[in-house]
């Protein structure tokens, strides 16, 4: 079994974790490899959900279950071939290996009911096919997406007993993916039409400023590596971003705050978005009882939020500290927190993330670090397994938002981690908007 994920372009080190994060909590026998930029193949047996067969009709269990949790993957399709094109390599030469790689599919067998052929171009540079565009020139005529799709769909359509095509709304979507030198032909399987922007912070009945987008908020529920009936727990809820995504894909959630407002604002959006299983109380994270396999939150970084301890007002580095030393003691699995990058560079996290020097930041989006081409990696996440490595964390011209009070040395922060009993997994720079930049932080016990 081999499904493709086509990932979205905002964070592919983030799409890829989230992912493999995901894939490894249904089974521990899938493999991952990065196809492309943004093309994720899910190799292997998912046990369960009886995906082991070789045929698409089984594969869509699996499928959905992904796409139905997956924050920044678009879709999932079954494969049916992929192709390799080598550097320089004539359009023509590519056009003819796509009709033999299709003549040599067993068409009838995958097709039920009417088709369509759908190619989409998603690499930047280095495909060799650089004449499939959406809008075919004088020059190129010939080698349109349109024209490349009708090419194929006629060899699809030979094939057929009795082919029916249907543009709108086919049985079969036949899909080719040209994403750098590599090429997917997938049948889709499931596609993510998770309207997120409805449950915008600023759309929700209990608002706040500084709450994460849903997506993001999501990603990070997921990067926990949260399965099965597990309790998540945020301490810092806020009006419960977090907390919504999470009950939205069917766990408990517990949720904290030192703010009375915050926490009658993060009831009133668990009511309006028809969260069963939830328990909001006032509390001081710093101060937590008790132990919890899975936290997810996003800390405080002094913009719309104060810093609290013990009741009483308290700057960055206090309260990250206090923080990451009840952490350690309470955490029985892993935790997922998300810092204001510029607050993540003051509290001085691994060397890659020191402020770069602002006449020399580097541009948007940086280049993936997560899996490079062509290399594999079990998905099975856990704190005794070696689990999905970033190659380094990503470093970006962070806005000039930070505290001056929060001023920690990088040995001080590995430091903490140490002390509390915690291992530093992975790290993600999200960007959020122009004045904001957020660092993921993903921690497991020791």
């Amino acid at each position: 079994m081999t499904l493709a994920l086509l990932l979205s372009g905002e964070c592919i080190d983030l799409a890829v974790a989230e992912a493999a994060m995901l894939a490894g909590s249904i089974s521990d026998k899938l493999r991952i490899r990065l196809l492309g930029s943004r093309t994720l193949l899910l190799d292997g047996d998912c046990g369960g959900c009886r995906c082991s067969a070789l045929n698409a009709s089984a594969s869509r269990g699996l499928a959905a279950r992904l796409i139905a949790r997956l924050a920044f993957t678009r879709a999932a399709y079954f494969t049916v071939f992929t192709l390799n094109s080598r550097s320089g390599t004539s359009e023509n030469a590519v056009k003819r290996a796509f009709s033999r790689a299709f003549s040599r599919v067993n068409w009838p067998a995958l097709c039920k009911g009417s088709f369509c052929v759908r190619v989409k171009h998603i690499s930047k540079s280095g495909c060799p096919l650089v004449g499939v565009t959406q809008y075919p020139t004088k020059q190129n005529r010939g080698l349109g997406k349109s024209s490349l799709e009708k090419e194929l769909a006629d060899i699809v359509w030979r094939a057929l007993p009795r082919p029916k095509v249907d543009l709108e709304q086919p049985d079969t979507e036949i899909v080719v993916i040209i994403d750098d030198n590599k090429t997917v032909c997938g049948i889709k399987l499931a596609e993510n039409t998770e309207d997120f922007e409805s449950r915008s912070p600023v759309l929700r009945p209990g608002f706040q400023p500084d709450s994460l987008h849903p997506k993001l908020a999501r990603a990070m529920v997921n990067l926990s590596g949260i399965h099965g009936r597990a309790t998540l727990l945020d301490p810092f809820c806020g009006s419960g971003g977090i907390l919504i995504e999470a009950g939205l894909m069917g766990f408990p959630v517990r949720g904290y705050d030192v703010s009375p407002g915050a926490v009658k604002k993060c009831l009133l959006n668990m009511k309006h978005f028809g969260i069963k299983n939830y328990k909001i109380s006032c509390a001081d994270a710093c101060n937590l009882r008790g132990s919890y396999s899975y936290i997810v939150t996003d800390l405080p970084y002094g913009r719309n939020s104060k810093a609290i301890v013990d009741g009483k007002t308290a700057s960055l580095d206090n309260l990250y500290s206090r923080f990451l030393k009840q952490l350690g003691r309470v955490l029985k699995k892993r935790a997922v927190t998300g810092v204001c990058e510029a607050s993540a560079f003051a509290l001085s996290l691994p060397a890659a993330l020191s402020p770069p020097n602002k006449s020399k930041a580097r541009p948007w989006p940086p280049p993936p670090l997560s899996i490079r081409q062509g290399e594999t990696q079990n998905s099975r996440h856990s704190p005794q397994g070696s689990g999905l490595k970033t190659g380094g964390w990503l470093a970006l011209a962070a806005p000039t938002i930070a505290s001056n009070s929060c001023q920690s040395s990088v040995s001080t922060f590995r430091k903490l981690i140490n002390q509390a009993g915690l291992t530093l997994k992975d790290g993600f720079s999200y960007y959020v908007h122009r004045s904001m930049t957020k660092c993921i932080i993903v921690v497991d016990k020791r």
